[in-house]
């Protein structure tokens, strides 16, 4: 059976935004599942703010942001599955962007978290005024140096990840992320989420299941 590990780890935000984080000690450390406080089960208070989960299925730990009593991954699931893929084959794209999947890997956030569904990214949007550009992070300068007004508001770190197109060939890797949802819209279409820098608003619309795209996992509280 999948196991996963949460842990807590939280900076001091205001009622509603998120405005920064703190250093991890080595006492709540998210890639030591021994670590104090580390244990089945933890789960991370509703007060908001930030934290970790762990994922013992390959040792890796991603970052979670708690908006609208949701806890939402903040990075892109990198699980290599069969059929994942690395934005053209580089292991390093994977590395800091994600894994991109075709719409059947739905199931493979970790136990107890699943692929968002299209009125889950509805409400997201829709807590940020129907924007997408505040849930941008521009850290790096990945989406450019004309970017230099993304604020990501809200802690959830958008960055450009492209996608793998079902003929194989991969677009976009600096300046959109497309990512699935669990709604269907048809037996060959799911409907997808777009974000890019140049247009404030999110694109929700269906796509080619057998395209790659990125996934975010989420969490009901």
């Amino acid at each position: 059976m999948r196991h996963l590990s949460f842990i807590a780890i939280f900076a001091l935000l205001s009622a509603s935004l998120f405005i920064g984080c703190t250093d991890i000690g080595l006492r709540d450390n998210p890639n030591d599942p021994g670590a104090e406080n580390f244990q089945d089960g933890d789960v991370v208070s509703e007060g908001g703010g930030y934290g970790y989960v762990y994922d013992s299925r390959d040792k890796q730990s991603y970052r979670v942001v708690t908006i609208e009593k949701k806890y939402w991954f903040a990075q892109n699931l990198n699980y290599a599955a069969s059929n994942s893929f690395c934005y053209d084959g580089v292991s390093s794209n994977c590395k800091s962007r994600g894994r991109l999947y075709r719409w059947a890997s739905k199931d493979l956030c970790p136990e107890g978290w699943a692929v968002p569904t299209k009125k889950d990214w509805n409400e997201l949007f829709d807590y940020g005024n129907g924007y997408a550009r505040w849930f941008l992070s521009n850290e790096g300068r990945v989406w450019g140096d004309d970017a230099w007004n993304l604020k990501n508001n809200y802690g959830f770190s958008i960055k450009p990840a492209g996608y793998r197109s079902a003929d194989g060939t991969y677009r976009g890797f600096d300046n959109l992320t497309g990512f699935w949802t669990r709604t269907t819209e048809s037996d060959e279409k799911a409907y997808s989420v777009w974000v890019t820098y140049e247009d404030p608003y999110p694109d929700i619309t269906p796509y080619g299941k057998d395209n790659a795209l990125s996934i975010r996992c989420i969490k009901e509280i």
